[in-house]
């Protein structure tokens, strides 16, 4: 019997092969090559650019784990004053949203916000549990902080935004901001108070690490009484200057793999213009 007549059954039998050797050898080495090229990347610093680090801070997926993994780091005072921030960043937007409500000002939004959904609260609720540490598993986690943890990181504009940018009557202004319309209102000095005694005075229960020029400063104008929406915006960017330099490559390594990392929307990886100018 000729040859040529069994070819087609062996042309099936050395595709088949060659289709499971693809899918079990070839395809695995490749990603795996993929992956130790990424780590490598990562070791070597790659990664670990300003645009890697606001994309974290912004996303709040990405933000939540940050939080678990400073407490890890024993730097969760860090990501401690940036929720706090974030905090008296909306008090102060609600408060002038008051002054404009008023004055008969329409409120205008915030150019940058990114208000949170509450619909979305009872579906993050397990996620935001399970990324905080139990008491058991570490003495940090035993700390009663002196005020409640928010249950969900707040995001009307991201961490790197200062107070003053995400007010609208202020970020919106043509003419230069004067001092009288940085003045922090009445009903949020107490708010501001508590920041300071919680993350900035001397030997306070959370205190960061911040240098002596920008302390005195701000110790200064706490015991004037001359409160501002911009007095603790040095401070914010000399913590998230600690969480990139100490925190963030740890977080990095341990947390985002390659098929994460490139799975954010690269819309979401470009730093503004403004954003940068204002931060810096």
């Amino acid at each position: 019997m000729p040859f040529g007549r069994y070819w087609p059954s062996v042309a099936w039998v050395v595709l088949g092969s060659f289709v499971t050797h693809l899918n079990s050898v070839l395809l695995p080495l490749n990603n795996q090559y993929r992956e130790n090229k990424y780590r490598n990347d990562l070791r070597s610093g790659a990664y670990q650019d300003w645009e890697s680090f606001r994309l974290v801070m912004s996303d709040t997926r990405l933000r939540l784990k940050l939080n678990q993994h400073s407490v890890q780091a024993f730097c969760v005072e860090l990501t401690r004053f940036i929720d706090e921030y974030q905090n008296l960043k909306v008090a102060a937007v609600e408060a002038f949203k008051d002054h404009e409500a008023v004055d008969g000002i329409p409120p205008v939004p915030p150019a940058m916000v990114r208000p949170y959904n509450r619909a979305e609260s009872s579906t993050k609720e397990s996620a935001i549990k399970s990324a905080t540490l139990s008491a058991t598993q570490s003495l940090l986690a035993k700390i009663r902080l002196p005020s409640p943890a928010p249950k969900y990181p707040i995001d009307i504009t991201p961490p790197t935004t200062s107070i003053v940018m995400s007010v609208p009557s202020l970020n919106q202004r043509i003419f230069p901001i004067t001092d009288d319309a940085l003045s922090v209102p009445e009903q949020l000095k107490p708010s501001f108070l508590n920041f300071y005694t919680t993350f900035i005075k001397t030997d306070s229960f959370l205190e960061v690490n911040l240098t002596a020029d920008v302390r005195t400063r701000i110790m200064d104008q706490m015991k004037s009484g001359a409160y501002t929406l911009t007095m603790f915006d040095e401070a914010n960017k000399q913590v998230h200057d600690l969480l990139f330099y100490n925190v963030f490559p740890s977080f990095v390594m341990t947390n985002m793999t390659r098929r994460q990392y490139w799975s954010i929307p690269v819309s979401a990886k470009t730093v503004s213009e403004l954003e940068l100018r204002q931060f810096y």
